[in-house]
């Protein structure tokens, strides 16, 4: 896969020595100075933008999406051909809805076109290609720019916030990362930079889950940041172990899975805690997280612009109908 010589991409490719010397120094320094203006002033939009009336969201929504197809009708060969059969004008977008006169595009429009949809060269140093995860069949591969992280994890940090989850409080993290042994024969690396433990939840036998637990243990209040299915398969431990929860556990953050009722009630009956989901995807397209008080899920509108459809591909706008 394409990297750009982002910083991000530069920091993930250094040796864990170099992140471990350098961990001296970066942890006395706050998080937020560390991930620099840009993620700062993310932050702020999105904190005050979480409290804007609906008019004032949907505004932002209108005048966001004009830029957008203003960009994909100057850049883009695709959609600059796909607006003209279609008969639209991004000019005359007065709402949302307008968008409901393009067609809707699949998976396999992006494979067969995806040169010809991207604003900007392909080989242009500030872009990454990168794949899905492939939960919905076949991976999907596409590019998307570097400078994306700032953005991201401020909606992310801002999510979890309503979590009880504070900037730079540690995470344990069971997310399918492929972790080798330290020094000390445990299947844990840490990034010093966003304070992340992560541990192989590919090994996940009741010896190395047990090693785990204990490690968790000594890296003060954190949260447990997870699949839904990695955290349930070590609550299971804890519980045929008769092991005590860490106590230093503040909250779950589950992602990336579909959380099943069992698994929470499993999950926070275990812990003791909140296990608190978030739904978000490769192509930075939406981002949802559960409201403080409910397991309902708020998508935010300022990330980018969520159509839910019908079999039919007709935009469902009727509380409690399934759709795509």
């Amino acid at each position: 896969m394409k990297k750009a010589l982002s910083r991000k991409n530069l920091w993930e490719a250094l040796p864990q020595r170099l992140k471990a010397s350098a961990g001296a120094v970066l942890r006395r320094l706050p998080l937020s100075l560390l991930l620099g203006r840009r993620f700062r002033q993310q932050l702020r939009f999105v904190r005050d933008a979480d409290h804007w009336p609906a008019e004032r969201a949907r505004e932002y929504q209108v005048a966001q999406l004009r830029r957008v197809l203003q960009l994909a009708c100057e850049r883009t060969p695709f959609y600059r051909r796909l607006f003209a059969e279609a008969g639209f004008d991004f000019h005359d977008l007065e709402s949302p809805g307008d968008l409901r006169n393009l067609p809707a595009i699949d998976k396999t429009t992006v494979r067969e076109h995806l040169h010809e949809m991207c604003a900007v060269p392909p080989d242009a140093a500030n872009v990454d290609y990168v794949s899905t995860g492939g939960t919905g069949g076949v991976p999907l591969e596409l590019y998307i720019g570097s400078d994306r992280s700032a953005v991201e994890f401020a909606y992310l940090a801002a999510s979890w916030q309503r979590a009880g989850y504070r900037l730079g409080m540690p995470l344990a993290v069971f997310r399918g990362r492929i972790v080798p042994e330290d020094g000390a024969g445990l299947r844990h690396e840490y990034d010093p930079l966003l304070r992340q433990h992560y541990y192989s939840n590919f090994h996940m036998t009741d010896e190395w889950m047990a090693r785990y637990v204990e490690h968790v243990r000594t890296i003060g209040p954190c949260f447990l940041h997870v699949y839904p299915s990695s955290v349930a398969t070590l609550a299971r431990f804890l519980q045929r172990s008769a092991t005590t929860p860490p106590a230093n556990v503040r909250g779950v953050i589950a992602e990336s899975e579909i959380v099943y009722p069992q698994q929470r009630e499993l999950v926070e009956g275990v812990f003791g805690r909140r296990l608190f989901a978030c739904y978000g995807h490769t192509e930075k397209l939406v981002l949802a997280t559960e409201c403080e008080s409910a397991t309902d899920y708020h998508v935010w509108p300022t990330y980018g612009y969520c159509e839910l459809l019908d079999e039919q591909g007709r935009p469902i706008s009727e509380p409690g109908q399934r759709g795509e």
